[in-house]
């Protein structure tokens, strides 16, 4: 909601702006300088250069989501097997089930019997896992260690993009503080100009322009710093749940490497800290929709900066 808010602030200002200058005889259109048009070009070329990044960084997240919901759903099938009982007295009741089960199975028709096949084929594509418990120790153990070592690389590679977040995060608050900066020192000499009574009739209608377009310009960067910080607030936040939910399952690895099995209550707790398959979708869509307004809003920063038609010669 906040996303959607700022948004349309930032149409209604473009918006605006767009009218008082379309009001105007092109004769009397704002003068660029060649100071404001090196700015101009240089703010144009950095927003382009956060396009980049904003894809980047989304098809990134994006890409860690999916990863971590193939592990955990195969880890979860792996480990379910390696269960050690809560109590004997638990194993006692599961037993006269499980007999009464076999026998019941035993007895059922060859249609049932064909009926259920589909089901189990189904769960089968589904996810595949590897049957930890009929490996030999050697196997056993080479196996765990594999799919260990995997969620290890994935924790690690979570681990780099949060230090990179942060520094995207960093970069671009100098960088839009930079640009703030340039703007509002414009915009007072503009504003100390025209309140001078010794100016032209022209003049006086020029910086009149001036000053109006560098108010919406601010305008739009104030939002833009609050966009930015909101995003990597984010994906700060859904990369430190994702890291927590792949450290579960490797301390359970851990333990079925040392013990050959886990506990019930480990397992409680990757069950618990295991989203659904909805849940996984809803990161992916939530991902996706925040980078999709911010690069609407960036869009109108193309737009607002009003990049004269010709190569940009500065970055930010």
């Amino acid at each position: 909601m906040l996303f959607v808010a700022f948004l349309t602030a930032s149409a209604a200002v473009l918006s605006g702006a767009t009218r008082s200058s379309l009001r105007k005889p092109q004769h009397e259109a704002l003068i660029v300088t060649a100071a404001s048009e090196e700015e101009q070009l240089s703010t144009h070329a950095g927003i382009a250069e956060r396009m980049t990044h904003l894809q980047s960084q989304t098809n990134q997240l994006v890409s860690f989501i999916n990863e971590v919901e193939t592990g955990l759903g195969g880890a979860l099938l792996q480990l379910q097997s390696l269960t050690e009982p809560k109590s004997a007295n638990a194993t006692k009741k599961a037993a006269p089930v499980a007999t009464k089960n076999a026998t019941n199975a035993s007895k059922a028709t060859p249609a049932a019997a064909k009926k259920t096949e589909p089901k189990s084929a189904n769960a089968t594509k589904v996810a595949p896992a590897v049957n930890l418990k009929a490996l030999s120790k050697d196997e056993f153990k080479k196996q765990v260690k594999e799919e260990s070592d995997v969620l290890a690389n994935l924790f690690k590679h979570l681990k780099v993009n949060i230090a990179h977040f942060n520094k995207e995060e960093s970069h671009d608050k100098d960088k839009t503080e930079d640009i703030r900066k340039r703007l509002e020192a414009r915009f007072n000499k503009d504003k100390a100009t025209l309140a001078m009574k010794n100016i032209s009739d022209f003049e006086k209608e020029r910086l009149t322009n001036a000053t109006r377009m560098e108010s919406h310009e601010l305008e739009y960067w104030n939002r833009d710093r609050d966009l930015q910080h909101h995003m990597f607030h984010s994906n700060l936040k859904m990369t430190h749940g994702l890291m927590s939910r792949v450290k579960t399952v490797m301390e359970a690895y851990q333990q079925a490497f040392a013990k050959g099995k886990i506990s019930a209550n480990l397992m409680k707790n990757i069950h618990e800290m295991s989203p659904t398959k909805a849940a996984f979708l809803e990161m992916r869509k939530d991902v996706k929709e925040r980078a999709h307004l911010y690069k609407v809003h960036l869009q109108l920063g193309y737009m607002i900066s009003r990049p004269p038609h010709r190569e940009a010669g500065s970055i930010i």
